[in-house]
């Protein structure tokens, strides 16, 4: 079971108390707060969380660590957000800051992030906020790194049309 404890994602462990827990959180825990805001069917889910790594796999018994993505925990976790992502039936937009210069982001790891996104009705945007000048942010970009900022891809799900730049 999930709770907020001073702010921050927790369980409850057998007795009943929260417990926090770390960063970075499990996949899973990313698909579980996407099927929890897609339950009450808003028109966009702007997740700004960056996910362009492969999920970071537990020490084995051994002592030896797989490459990250290439565990079964990695996999399972990984699995339930793309589930996560598709049933929340094109509604997601998910933020990066990393992409290259034709625009195009990895997503777990993938080289493909932009096509893995499409392809379960998902689609990224760059976080990234540029200062004006004196340091201080007055505007939102239309797009930054040859991607559509969250904020522009985001008003883009939720109005159902793509947005013209010049307006």
């Amino acid at each position: 079971r999930h709770c907020r404890y001073h702010g921050e994602p927790c369980c409850r462990n057998g007795s009943g108390r929260a417990r926090e827990r770390s960063w970075p959180f499990p996949r899973k825990v990313h698909a579980r707060v996407i099927e929890g805001i897609a339950r009450d069917h808003p028109k966009v889910i702007a997740y700004d969380v960056q996910l362009t790594e492969a999920s970071a796999c537990p020490l084995s018994a051994h002592g030896s660590q797989p490459p990250p993505g290439q565990c079964p925990q990695a996999r399972v976790d990984e699995t339930a957000l793309i589930a996560a992502l598709e049933s929340a039936k094109g509604h997601t937009v998910m933020a990066t800051t990393e992409t290259d210069t034709h625009g195009n982001t990895r997503f777990l790891g993938s080289t493909e992030g932009m096509a893995l996104l499409s392809e379960v009705g998902s689609r990224p945007a760059n976080a990234l906020l540029p200062d004006d000048p004196g340091g201080v942010l007055r505007r939102v970009s239309f797009s930054v790194g040859g991607l559509r900022t969250l904020a522009v891809a985001s008003a883009e799900v939720a109005d159902g049309h793509r947005i013209d730049p010049r307006e």
